[in-house]
């Protein structure tokens, strides 16, 4: 959802219309249609350094105020201040904080598709709408690379703004990104978009030839939490993966990633094939990996149904929250490990232990896996079965 208002300006957290230049402004109000809507629109957001199912660390907040300009009795400078030329567009997010509801329909991926389809949109700053004043996390700034100045609101409304408050002769407000099912943000364009956009991340951020890939065989890293939904056992797997040399024809290379921040970590995922893990935002960096790349999602007992014939029950369910990001383009296949209830060790702490439990992989199983992932035929019809269809006597 998208309105505009015209002449306006941010100062101290609050939305000011102008009004016009008339003559008697005692009978003439600042035209405030759409103005109403900015002081409206809500935000959603997990309290950051938190786990998110504690009591008060999710809630939802009203950021931004909005109200016509009060003549002569505005404590800034508002009548004096210029008007800009500029058209910003102020931002309501939803779960700004979370870096992988950030990176798919709730906001990324939405706009660079919106702004590949309206090529206007890339001159237009971006104000985001955050909570409490709170900062900005460093990965919304990848936005920048699509031309997009990007800052919070109440930065660029604080009285510290110089030489005074911010006004433009038009605003623009969008919210609700990723409100309806993940499965209307499909890229219609087949990804070409979001591959424009992250082809040039890692241009601009990494080493020549980076993005390129290939020729070193098959690169599997596990990202490896730092805290709950970690893989037990790792080292064991690790070492068995190396030792297994050979996978699909290929040469076999297996290592330990800790994945914390995606301005640092994205030319190192250009060297990584397959990318393994437990449900979380670590394993949303899968959408920066190279075209044709695999996420292996490793989804602990309680966290994972399908059919009688093995394929992913119900895709649309929330549990599937990864899956949908992958699928957005499909530039990176998405496949599940459905661990067993004796290979999965449930967090009593959290409200949902199926989502938040360590698991011990097979090495037996995974191997046959990268089997089927490293194949070059086969791989569309297997990526939604469990264990991509290889059969469990192998655990």
């Amino acid at each position: 959802d998208c309105v505009s208002i015209g002449r306006a300006c941010f100062h101290d957290g609050e939305v000011v219309a102008l009004g016009g230049d008339d003559a008697d402004s005692y009978w003439q109000a600042p035209d405030t249609r759409g103005l109403k809507w900015f002081g409206e629109q809500p935000v959603s957001f997990n309290l950051p350094g938190y786990f998110d199912g504690l009591d008060g660390i999710q809630s939802t907040d009203n950021p931004v105020r909005a109200r016509p300009m009060a003549r002569h009795l505005e404590a800034g400078r508002l009548s004096e201040a210029p008007v800009l030329n500029v058209t910003p567009v102020l931002f309501f997010p939803m779960f700004p904080f979370n870096f992988g509801d950030t990176m798919g329909p709730f906001f990324m991926h939405t706009w660079v598709q919106w702004a590949s389809a309206h090529p206007e949109v890339r001159d237009m700053p971006l104000a985001v709408a955050l909570p409490h004043n709170l900062l900005l996390p460093s990965y919304w700034r990848l936005v920048e690379h699509l031309g997009h100045p990007v800052e919070t609101f109440s930065q660029l409304s604080s009285h510290d703004c110089s030489p005074g408050p911010l006004c433009f002769e038009r605003v623009v407000g969008c919210s609700r990104f990723g409100s309806k099912p993940w499965h209307n943000y499909v890229a219609a364009d087949g990804g070409q978009a979001w591959e424009a956009f992250r082809s040039a991340l890692v241009s601009e951020r990494c080493p020549a030839g980076a993005g390129e890939g290939g020729g070193r065989g098959l690169v599997v890293a596990f990202a490896q939490r730092g805290k709950n939904r970690r893989l037990r056992g790792l080292e064991n797997i690790t070492a068995a993966c190396n030792e297994a040399e050979w996978v699909g024809g290929w040469p076999l290379r297996c290592e330990t990633v800790h994945l914390s921040e995606i301005k640092k970590d994205i030319c190192r995922l250009q060297g990584v094939d397959v990318l393994v893990g437990i449900h979380g935002a670590q394993l949303v960096n899968a959408l920066f990996m190279r075209p044709g790349t695999s996420l292996l999602e490793v989804r602990p007992h309680d966290w994972w149904s399908v059919n009688a014939n093995g394929t992913l029950a119900n895709p649309h369910h929330w549990s599937n929250t990864i899956a949908h990001k992958v699928w957005l383009t499909n530039r990176t296949r998405y496949w599940f490990y459905g661990a067993l209830a004796n290979e999965s060790f449930p967090d009593a702490r959290s409200p949902i232990p199926g989502r938040d439990s360590d698991v011990l992989l097979s090495w037996p199983l995974l191997h046959c896996m990268l089997e089927r992932i490293a194949s070059p035929t086969g791989r569309d019809s297997l990526s939604m079965k469990v264990n991509a269809g290889c059969p469990r006597a192998l655990g």
